[in-house]
């Protein structure tokens, strides 16, 4: 009964200890932003320390947890979905690719996100060949042209895959007898238009009508993976990795997500002056967009800043990009810098998208994109006065005066007869009497001078009749004399 409360206790007193000690120590940074998990595929694992002992040591002193296997059936990428492995070193040019080690199978290892250093040398099978053509490369011919003190090495300008430093100490000792060493390595053609992610890092200087031929390259996928692919695997062995060590370290810290890495903390838009962030704006509103962006550089992050004389665009895309800006640098803390631009919406309605998208060589890609809806103006947005109907605004008040004008005239017009005009005339031409009781009393003088007129007719007319019956006409008696 004594012992449970000091059990108890005991237990409460351990799990607030770990909690502290997880709150308190500082969390260890990881060199790799992918893992720390390296299986290296070699010939024979008994071997491989004294073949490749240097390479595995410097990668161990990095804080890599290395893991060597004999290249055969029981090698495991993928087991219940997830990674066996962060990164995969293929250094058995000589043994075929299958099973769980088959092309298709690396291939697949590269879409999960995992990293490929892929070595070949003279003899080396057709699997390994499958895998660099998938990676947009093609064996070409052994390189043997490749020797110190004969051939120019050509080191790759980007400095996000090679330090400018590492590059000119190593094209500068390319002559000397501390030169680059490719023993037994084949030269690579470089299939670009297959895939725009590949960099050639080495490359023999060719000539005005003979191409430069790659020794060795780098290739990163659309989802951020990276392969190193090297012509040579004797570039790693311990015979030659003295003078290859520092720019197989600065490859390996690139292959391996150590540096040069990119990418987005946050992302916001919202209306010009304001800060609240909305899916649906209107025609023609300016919004003001944000994005944050870091770097990791072997340690910790840092802030990604844009080359000199390079941009970094934003876009309004509805089927086509209907607006494309430069972004500015708006401000830079010690992790992040933070990219803003201003602009104001197209004055048409839909579904756009807002995307940031920036590739360079060397870095990862960034591709960020969100939706909004555009709508057009209610009816109660529209401004009072449009100035694009002035003119019908014009054409309506000068209708409304022209009416205006007409009803006046019509109303005011008076006849004024010509002189020495006939009495019919005269009649016609006699002014309108605007009084009822004139009025009245004319229509029945003209009344009363109507049936005068038409008595007198019809009297004038009675006297006609009656002399013609009394008096016959002398031509007619006669005529009825003479038939008589």
């Amino acid at each position: 009964m004594t012992n449970r409360p000091r059990a108890t206790t005991t237990t409460l007193v351990l799990a607030t200890t770990v909690m502290l000690a997880a709150i308190v120590l500082p969390a260890a940074h990881a060199a790799s932003l992918t893992g720390q998990r390296v299986l290296a595929v070699v010939d024979e694992p008994a071997t491989a320390q004294a073949t490749y002992s240097q390479l595995l040591q410097m990668l161990t002193d990095r804080g890599f947890t290395v893991d060597v296997q004999a290249s055969g059936p029981t090698v495991r990428l993928v087991e219940h979905g997830d990674r066996t492995s962060d990164h995969l070193l293929l250094l058995a040019p000589s043994k075929p690719l299958k099973d769980a080690l088959a092309p298709a199978a690396v291939i697949d290892y590269l879409r999960t996100g995992g990293n490929l250093v892929l070595a070949m040398a003279a003899g080396v099978t057709d699997s390994y060949k499958d895998v660099a053509y998938e990676l947009g490369l093609d064996v070409s011919r052994p390189a043997s042209s490749f020797a110190p003190g004969k051939s120019a090495v050509v080191v790759t300008d980007v400095t996000a895959l090679v330090p400018a430093a590492t590059a000119r100490a190593a094209a500068a000792s390319s002559d000397s007898a501390s030169a680059l060493a490719y023993p037994q390595g084949l030269g690579l053609t470089v299939h670009a238009a297959t895939n725009p992610g590949i960099e050639p890092v080495l490359s023999i200087g060719g000539s005005a009508g003979t191409p430069a031929e790659v020794l060795v390259a780098a290739v990163q996928a659309t989802n951020g993976a990276r392969a190193l692919v090297l012509g040579s695997a004797g570039m790693l062995a311990n015979a030659a990795f003295s003078p290859n060590r520092a720019i197989v370290d600065q490859l390996l810290q690139w292959t391996m997500h150590e540096k040069s890495v990119v990418r987005v903390v946050s992302a916001s838009h919202a209306k010009f002056g304001g800060s609240k962030q909305l899916d649906m704006y209107r025609i023609r509103d300016t919004i003001t967009y944000n994005i944050t962006l870091q770097q990791w550089t072997v340690d910790r992050w840092r802030p990604y800043l844009v080359a000199a004389g390079d941009q970094l665009q934003w876009s309004a895309t509805m089927l086509d990009p209907y607006l494309r800006l430069p972004m500015s640098l708006a401000f830079t803390t010690a992790t992040a810098a933070t990219y803003t631009v201003t602009a104001q919406l197209p004055d048409v309605y839909g579904v756009f998208t807002l995307a940031v998208q920036h590739a360079r060589a060397g870095w990862t890609w960034i591709d960020h994109a969100e939706t909004i809806s555009i709508r057009p103006f209610r009816h109660n947005e529209y401004p009072r006065w449009l100035t694009v109907a002035w003119p019908y605004y014009a054409a309506v008040v000068m209708q409304s005066v022209a009416a205006l004008v007409v009803a006046a005239l019509w109303v005011t017009y008076r006849h004024v007869p010509a002189p020495g005009g006939t009495g019919e005339e005269k009649k016609k031409d006699a002014p309108v009497v605007a009084d009822p009781v004139a009025r009245a009393n004319a229509a029945a003088a003209a009344l009363i001078k109507a049936e005068q007129h038409e008595a007198a007719t019809t009297s004038a007319s009675s006297r006609t009749s009656g002399r013609g019956a009394a008096e016959p006409s002398p031509v007619g008696g006669r005529a009825r004399k003479r038939k008589n």
